[in-house]
C-alpha cells in the first residue's frame, strides 16, 4: 500500500470533495492589484500554480470585508461587487484541476494599520495591539450590525464567483478574535465579559454567512487554540469555543492556527521551532468536537503529515509555506518523488518577511513566486544548442545554476575548491537553531546527482584551467570572504565568523562579537553559536537594535534565547579599539567609552568582500562569461538563488 494513504484519501465537506487531505492554507500574497485592491492576472497563476501542483483544497487569505480592515497595498477587497470578476477568474483557474477552492472572510481590527484606509482601525475596546500599536475605535452596536452584513455579503460574493466555500477567520488576534479573548475585549455590553457575551457575535456572523450561501455550501472556522498570552484564550477555552460552534450545526471543519499579535513569532514558527510544534492544538480540538480538524504549523513533510492523520491528530493537513517554497509538492509526494520535494526550512525570509516588509511573497529557494505565468512550472523549455558549461563556485548561486542549466540539456561540470559544496550556507548550518539551512544544500546536491552533473570538489579554478578546458559557457559563483581587520591595541584573537562557526580555533572563555553594521543571521546567529558552547559572550552593534535586519518572526525567539542564555547585548556601540586585553567600545548617540575586560577574543561579523578576482582576470579571455551571487555583491541567499536560477533558464 502507499505509504501516504491517509495524505491522499479524499474528505467530504458538505457535499464537496476534497480529492486529499492536503490544505492551501490562507495567507496574505500582497499580489493583487495595488490601485484597486482587486484580484490581478499574477494572482491568478500564483493560485493557479499550487492547483496544478496537487493540492486538495485552496483558502484564499488576505481577503477583507470591510474598508475599516484594508491594511496594505497588495491585499484583496472584498466588500463590494467589484470584486467578483476577479475571483471568478481564480476560481476558474484553480478548477481546471481537481482542486477546489475556499475564501477566507477576514478582518484585522486593531491589528491592522491605518495608514492605507486612513480610517479608524475597529475592535471590540479601545486598546492597542501590542505590536502595532495604534488607538482603535471601540466599535457601537450600529458598526457591529455593519460588520456582521459585511461578513454575509463577501461570502455571496465569494458563491457567485464560483468559489468551492467559504472560512470564517477568527483566530491570531484578528477582529473576531479579538472579540472571543478576554485580553482585548472589556466591553460591558452583551458583546463582552462572560463567555456567551464573547461568543455572540462570531455566532451572528455565522448565522447570517449561512443564510447568504444556503445550507449546501462549505463553511470552515479558523480559530486559535491558544493566543499563548496571560488573560488570552488558552487551549480550554479554545475547546469551549469550538463546542459551542459546533452546536451551530452551520459550520463543517475548524482550521487550527493559534496566537495573536502579542505572540506573533508562533504564528510562522521558523526553523527553531520543532516540526509540527503546535499539532497538540489540533489534536485537542479533534479528540472534543466531531468536526473535520486542520492541523497548521510548520508541517512541512509528507510522511509527518501522514502520520498526523494516521494517529488521528488531525483530518486535513495545513500547508502554506511548503507550498510556496515547492507547489508540487503534492504531486511529488503522490508519486513517491521523496527526494524531488524543495523542502520549506521555515526562514521566513521570502514569504512572511517580505510581506511584513510591505513586499509581495516571495521564498529563498523558489523564484519562480510571484512570476509563475514566465518562470512557473512547465515554463522551463529544453535548451536548443546543448553547451559545455563550466560553473566555478558550489555555493548555492552556482549550485541552482548548475541544476538549471542542466535540467535544460546543457553539459554541466561545478568546481569547487572547498572539499565540499554549500558555501558559507554550510557553515551557517551549523548553529543549531539554524541547521534547516542545510536542507537548501541538500536538495541541491540530490538534483545534481540526478541530473549527473560532475562536481569536482577540493579544485581552484585558475585562469589556466579555464583555458585547457576550453568551455562554451563560465559562470563565475565564487562567492565572497570575510573582511579580516586588526583591532588597534587589542592583544586577544581576532577572528572572522567563519572560522568560529567552522571551529577551527580556540577562543577562550570570553568572547565579544563585533556586528559591522549588517544587523543579521550571520552575527547574532554566531553570538547564538557561542552562547550554546558555554562562552561568555557580549554582541555589539552600532545599529539601533540587535539583529534588526532579521525578520521580525525569527527575530523575536533569538533575542529571547539570547536572554535566556545570559548574553549581553549592546546595540548602539562601536568598537573603538583596545588595550591589551581590554576592549574600548564607544556609545554611537553620546560618545561615551566603556571598557569591556580581560576579553580572549574578537569575532567580526563584518560585510563581506566580493571574491571576484577569478571573474576580473578572465575578462576579455572568454567570450560567454558571466557572474552571480556573492561575487557581484555580498548579499543572502535569496539573492543567490534567484540570480543563479534565471541564469540557468537563459543560458
Amino acid at each position: 500500500m502507499n505509504k501516504l494513504d491517509h495524505l491522499f484519501s479524499p474528505l467530504e465537506l458538505r457535499g464537496v470533495e476534497i480529492s486529499n487531505r492536503i490544505v492551501n492554507l490562507p495567507h496574505g500574497t500582497l499580489l493583487a492589484d495595488p490601485f484597486t485592491a482587486l484580484v490581478s492576472e499574477i494572482q491568478v497563476k500564483y493560485y493557479e500554480e499550487r492547483a496544478k501542483g496537487g493540492v486538495g483544497l485552496i483558502v484564499m487569505g488576505g481577503t477583507f470585508v470591510h474598508p475599516t480592515s484594508f491594511k496594505r497595498p497588495g491585499c484583496n477587497q472584498v466588500w463590494n461587487d467589484s470584486a467578483i470578476p476577479g475571483l471568478r477568474m481564480i476560481a476558474d483557474a484553480v478548477h481546471q484541476y481537481d482542486t477546489k477552492i475556499f475564501g477566507q472572510l477576514s478582518h484585522t481590527g486593531r491589528q491592522g494599520t491605518s495608514d492605507y484606509s486612513s480610517l479608524p482601525l475597529w475592535a471590540p475596546s479601545a486598546i492597542p495591539c501590542p505590536v502595532n500599536r495604534e488607538m482603535p475605535h471601540a466599535m457601537d452596536q450600529d458598526e457591529v450590525e455593519e460588520l456582521i452584513y459585511s461578513f454575509g455579503q463577501t461570502a455571496r460574493r465569494f458563491k457567485e464567483a464560483g468559489f468551492d466555500g467559504v472560512e470564517i477567520y477568527a483566530g491570531q488576534g484578528y477582529l473576531l478574535c479579538e472579540f472571543l479573548s478576554p485580553f482585548s475585549n472589556i466591553r460591558e455590553d452583551q458583546y463582552g465579559g462572560e463567555f456567551d457575551n464573547r461568543i455572540r457575535l462570531v455566532r451572528q456572523v455565522i448565522d447570517v454567512v449561512r443564510g447568504q450561501i444556503g445550507e449546501d455550501y462549505p463553511v470552515g472556522i479558523r480559530l486559535s487554540g491558544d493566543e499563548f498570552t496571560d488573560t488570552g484564550i488558552d487551549l480550554e477555552q479554545a475547546v469551549e469555543i469550538a463546542k459551542a460552534i459546533e452546536s451551530t450545526g452551520k459550520i463543517d471543519y475548524i482550521n487550527q492556527t493559534q496566537c495573536n499579535y502579542n505572540t506573533f513569532y508562533t504564528m510562522c514558527p521558523d526553523m527553531s521551532f520543532p516540526l509540527a510544534p503546535f499539532s497538540y492544538l489540533a489534536a485537542e480540538f479533534r479528540r472534543s468536537v466531531e468536526l473535520p480538524v486542520c492541523a497548521a504549523g510548520r508541517i512541512t513533510d509528507p510522511l509527518l503529515a501522514e502520520r498526523l492523520l494516521a494517529e488521528g491528530q488531525a483530518d486535513m493537513i495545513g500547508m502554506c509555506r511548503p507550498l510556496i517554497c515547492d507547489p508540487e509538492l503534492p504531486t511529488k509526494a503522490k508519486e513517491g518523488r521523496l527526494d524531488d520535494i524543495r523542502y520549506c526550512i521555515s526562514c521566513n525570509e521570502g514569504c512572511i518577511g517580505r510581506n511584513w516588509r510591505q513586499a509581495h511573497i516571495g521564498c529563498i529557494q523558489n523564484p519562480a513566486v510571484g512570476q509563475e505565468k514566465d518562470l512557473g512550472i512547465g515554463t522551463l523549455k529544453p535548451t536548443k544548442v546543448r553547451k559545455r558549461v563550466m560553473v566555478v563556485g558550489a555555493g548555492p548561486a552556482g549550485m541552482e545554476a548548475a541544476r538549471v542549466a542542466a535540467e535544460r540539456g546543457h553539459e554541466v561540470i561545478l568546481y569547487e575548491k572547498r572539499e565540499s559544496v554549500g558555501g558559507q550556507v554550510t557553515s551557517a548550518a551549523r548553529v543549531s537553531t539554524r541547521e534547516g539551512l542545510a536542507d537548501v544544500v541538500r536538495y541541491l546536491s540530490v538534483q545534481l546527482e540526478k541530473l549527473r552533473v560532475c562536481v569536482l570538489t577540493g579544485v581552484e579554478v585558475t585562469p589556466e584551467i579555464v583555458a585547457q578546458s576550453q568551455p562554451d559557457v563560465v559562470v563565475v559563483a565564487t562567492g565572497s570572504v570575510p573582511q579580516l581587520k586588526p583591532v588597534p591595541g587589542f592583544d586577544g584573537r581576532v577572528l572572522d565568523v567563519v572560522q568560529v562557526l567552522n571551529g577551527q580555533i580556540d577562543l577562550g572563555e570570553k568572547v565579544v562579537i563585533v556586528d559591522g553594521g549588517e544587523a543579521h543571521w550571520k552575527f547574532c546567529g554566531t553570538g547564538e553559536f557561542l552562547a550554546q558552547a558555554g562562552k561568555t559572550v557580549e554582541m555589539i552593534s552600532p545599529v539601533s537594535s540587535i539583529g534588526m535586519e532579521i525578520e521580525a518572526f525569527g527575530r523575536v525567539p533569538l533575542l529571547m534565547r539570547l536572554g535566556q542564555k545570559g548574553v549581553r547585548m549592546s546595540p548602539s556601540t562601536s568598537l573603538a579599539g583596545g588595550r591589551g586585553r581590554t576592549l574600548v567600545v564607544v556609545d554611537v548617540w553620546s560618545g561615551v567609552e566603556r571598557e569591556i575586560e580581560e576579553v580572549d577574543s574578537v569575532i567580526l561579523a563584518y560585510h563581506n568582500r566580493a571574491d571576484d578576482g577569478l571573474c576580473r582576470a578572465l575578462k576579455g579571455r572568454v567570450e560567454k562569461l558571466y557572474a552571480i551571487g556573492d561575487c557581484v555583491a555580498p548579499r543572502k541567499i535569496m539573492d543567490a538563488m534567484r540570480e543563479g536560477f534565471l541564469l540557468g533558464r537563459n543560458l
